[in-house]
């Protein structure tokens, strides 16, 4: 029987980005790593990846609305098994509790897949049945968003997120957690008799903390996994580039989406876009991601435009009360984030008014950032 290491990640903010970093320093140590993610923002197959090669769309299957997730989430058992890989790198939907990646089946019967039906079994697919087998939670930072399935406070909420902690499985989480989060993940932890550890405070983790919350959890996570591997830089972060978090894709005007839609998320990312962006060397400043060693002198002079939009779920109002610290700003605004024409019309409507020294920040909804996206790669529509 081949077992199937497997690392679940739940929370509210940074949970896609920290599952990133961990398959990127998985894969740095020789691992074939798969990586389960969501929401996508042009393409279902970004939601599952092996090795950083997105799954081919044929092996999609047919997605229906009411199960979107939940039959991606098969399709990606499905071909991470098929795939032989040493670890999958899992970040749940929505919560963790009750969430269809909580309820990973132990034991899966391989099985050529539906596109080899009636045909010899693909050389590549093991014999012997294969094991998924948790080797570590992770709970990035609990804040409110979900209220309507999850709960209206953060206590009600991180009971959701502390829900992917297993018996005897350690867990790491982010040192900024809420008391309130806290003492649930603790609780929990010490229920499942999970080794807590909190990422950047723990001895057992020992790491500075140069390159982010979302990083130092990825190392604290890594470290925990390999204690005898050193944990500040090996692991080489900076290379890993993340469609919709603070992506540049025009300079002069600089324009960056990012997919931030709730306050927590918008605070974070306010410190980056009040710095002037450059391309690092070597990179095309139509696609560049913008890392700390991108980030520049301040531009204290340059207008800045915001497009924002989100969905009616969210806290539109608080979104935008985290966005102050940018002002002065020239605000235009997307009401049906979801509707692709109109987010073309707003974009059209500020490159018009921008100078190219000027900087354009799209954010409010993963939807928006998609469609946004799709605009600047000219990718289909549909």
């Amino acid at each position: 029987m081949k077992d199937i290491k497997y690392i679940h990640v739940a929370g509210t903010n940074g949970k896609g980005s920290t599952c990133h970093y961990i398959a990127h320093g998985l894969r740095s140590m020789g691992y074939r790593v798969g990586l389960f993610t969501s929401p996508h923002l042009l393409c279902p197959t970004e939601r599952i990846v092996v090795d950083g090669v997105p799954i081919p769309l044929e092996r999609v299957p047919p997605l229906t609305p009411d199960r979107f997730f939940q039959e991606l989430w098969q399709a990606a058992l499905e071909y991470f098994t098929e795939q032989t890989i040493d670890y999958a790198v899992i970040e749940t939907g929505i919560g963790g509790l009750l969430d269809c990646t909580n309820e990973t089946p132990l034991v899966r019967r391989l099985k050529p897949p539906a596109s080899c039906a009636g045909q010899a079994k693909p050389a590549s697919l093991p014999s012997e049945d294969v094991r998924f087998v948790p080797v570590l939670s992770v709970i990035t930072k609990i804040g409110l968003d979900h209220t309507a399935l999850l709960g209206g406070t953060i206590a009600e909420i991180a009971v959701h997120k502390a829900g992917i902690i297993k018996e005897g499985v350690p867990v790491i989480t982010d040192p900024t957690q809420a008391d309130e989060a806290m003492a649930v993940i603790r609780e929990t932890a010490a229920a499942k008799n999970a080794e807590l550890t909190v990422a950047g405070l723990s001895d057992n983790a020992g790491l500075p903390c140069p390159f982010g919350q979302n990083k130092l959890i990825a190392a604290a996570a890594l470290h925990v996994l390999f204690p005898e591997k050193p944990g500040d830089s090996v692991y080489d972060f900076e290379q890993v580039k993340i469609p919709g978090r603070m992506q540049l894709v025009r300079t002069e005007p600089s324009v960056i989406i990012d997919g931030a839609h709730n306050p927590d998320a918008i605070r974070a990312i306010v410190p980056l876009v009040v710095v002037k962006i450059r391309p690092t060397d070597g990179q095309s400043p139509s696609f560049g991601l913008i890392s700390s060693l991108a980030l520049a002198a301040r531009m204290p002079s340059s207008d800045k435009i915001i497009i924002f939009g989100t969905q009616k779920s969210k806290d539109c109002d608080g979104c935008l009360r985290e966005l102050a610290p940018l002002a002065p700003y020239t605000l235009v605004k997307v009401n049906d984030v979801s509707d692709y024409n109109e987010t073309c019309a707003a974009i059209e409507r500020a490159l018009a008014q921008a100078t190219r020294d000027d900087l354009i920040l799209i954010c409010g909804s993963m939807y928006l950032a998609g469609n946004a996206l799709r605009y600047f790669s000219g990718f289909a529509a549909s």
